[in-house]
């Protein structure tokens, strides 16, 4: 399984006509880093990644309390979330224990 951050990753050479297809389907490629750039297309990105490189690919989550990249295999909603894998706003296992979990959550709006 290959694990990829939201916040950019490395691919190896793929070629001239699969970058092309990358960059059309909403990664950026700045720096030697592929940057999502649309995340309208995220899971046929996701699947198309997955496809090339001859393994599943997952993309960690960013948890909106404290920040931190977590897998979403670490969740017990795992087998029953529809965005599981996909780089989009999460909270981890821990943050979710929180007693003030909803009063952390409208902070972040301020």
């Amino acid at each position: 399984m290959r694990t990829l951050k939201k916040q950019g990753f490395k691919l190896p050479y793929l070629g001239k006509e699969i970058f092309i297809k990358l960059t059309r389907m909403g990664l950026d490629y700045e720096q030697g880093i592929f940057l999502i750039r649309d995340l309208n297309n995220i899971e046929n990105i996701r699947d198309f990644l997955s496809e090339i490189l001859n393994e599943k690919t997952v993309f960690t989550q960013i948890c909106l309390i404290c920040r931190k990249d977590f897998l979403c295999t670490e969740c017990k909603h795992y087998s029953e979330c529809p965005t599981k894998d996909l780089p989009l706003p999460c909270i981890c296992e821990k943050c979710s224990q929180k007693n003030n979990l909803y009063e952390q959550y409208l902070k972040l709006d301020k």
